[in-house]
């Protein structure tokens, strides 16, 4: 590499009485420690974030079996499985956006603590881009997330009309035999009564 500079450039068979060899092989291990140390720190990061969506996952699917469950408060159920499930996606979806900055924030200063932000306008040009494919990415999971968890409202709603419409019915029905039975009932009292 050095032999491969200009003649007026030249700097000598060593550096300060250290050989470039030795110069070029510390610097490309402290640069392979780096993005080693980058690139573990974040698929630990990623990992926790995929561990966290799955438990909201389940609890999610808890939270609908529970409202399967419980008969007599079927409506309740479904309002409060609704209200968890929109509260964690929420919540998921702040911790999400908080990773993602993080991540950055730390990328960033990694960068800039072993001076490899000396890149040329063409490669900060290109990192911006992919940061905004990555961000664009996120943003488009997080839509269909937010369209999966609308979808499951809606559903649920739907089940709990279906289900308010049901107990209606029920209630006029019953309504409906008491009033029947009602005047028999009475009837046999006056009966009763009046033999007495």
């Amino acid at each position: 590499v050095i032999n491969s500079l200009p003649d007026h450039f030249q700097p000598g068979p060593d550096f300060f009485g250290i050989p470039w060899i030795a110069i070029i092989i510390v610097f490309l291990g402290i640069s392979t420690l780096g993005i080693f140390l980058w690139k573990t720190s974040f698929g630990v990061s990623f990992l926790k974030t995929v561990l966290k969506l799955q438990n909201v996952h389940d609890r999610s699917t808890d939270v609908q079996r529970r409202a399967w469950r419980s008969n007599s408060r079927s409506q309740e159920g479904i309002k409060i499985g609704l209200e968890d499930l929109f509260t964690s996606w929420r919540y998921m979806e702040a911790k999400v956006r908080a990773e993602v900055h993080k991540v950055t924030t730390k990328v960033n200063s990694h960068y800039q603590i072993h001076g490899q932000r000396k890149t040329t306008e063409e490669g900060k040009l290109r990192m911006k881009e992919c940061e905004q494919a990555e961000k664009e990415r996120q943003l488009s999971d997080a839509e269909e997330n937010g369209k999966l968890v609308m979808k499951k409202i809606r559903t649920y709603k739907k089940m709990f009309q279906d289900m308010q419409q049901l107990q209606w019915r029920t209630e006029d029905s019953y309504r409906c035999k008491v009033r029947t039975f009602l005047p028999r009932v009475v009837g046999f009292e006056k009966k009763y009564y009046s033999h007495a």
